[in-house]
């Protein structure tokens, strides 16, 4: 059984995550630190890697800046509680623009800050996109496209 504040901490990153990457792409550099990294690849491509908060959320905004109306919807999020207080998120969806549906997974190392325990950064995540003929979109599901 997962601690509620384990629970707590992965579901409301969940929302509030997805809610910015697909609203304002530029405040996801609140979530990331200095040091944080992440890897990135599209379907069949090698992954990528970005260091930093600023350096992330260049890569995430051009991507997601190529389209408009960007929503993402959730199939499954599992999470673990790490060593050293951290928070492993995994995460499984769809994003969806007015012309395509890009199945994709994303890892997250949810660390606490320096100064505040009960606060939580993105160490470490892992982005890809893969190939949506392999997955099966759901027809209903709840959109992260409101502010």
């Amino acid at each position: 059984m997962f601690s509620s504040h384990t629970t707590e901490i992965a579901s409301s990153f969940v929302s509030t995550y997805y809610n910015a990457l697909t609203t304002e792409v530029s405040t996801l550099v609140k979530y990331f630190g200095e040091s944080s990294q992440l890897t990135f690849a599209k379907n069949g491509e090698e992954q990528r890697l970005f260091n930093g908060a600023p350096e992330i959320v260049k890569e995430l905004s051009a991507f997601v800046g190529a389209y408009t109306g960007v929503k993402a919807t959730i199939t499954a999020v599992d999470y673990v509680k790490g060593t050293n207080a951290t928070i492993v998120v995994s995460c499984t969806g769809f994003l969806y623009t007015p012309t395509t549906e890009q199945a994709f997974v994303q890892l997250f190392v949810l660390t606490p800050t320096p100064r505040r325990t009960d606060c939580y950064f993105v160490a470490n995540s892992c982005f890809r996109i893969t190939n949506v003929d392999e997955e099966v979109a759901p027809l209903h599901m709840p959109m992260y496209d409101e502010p």
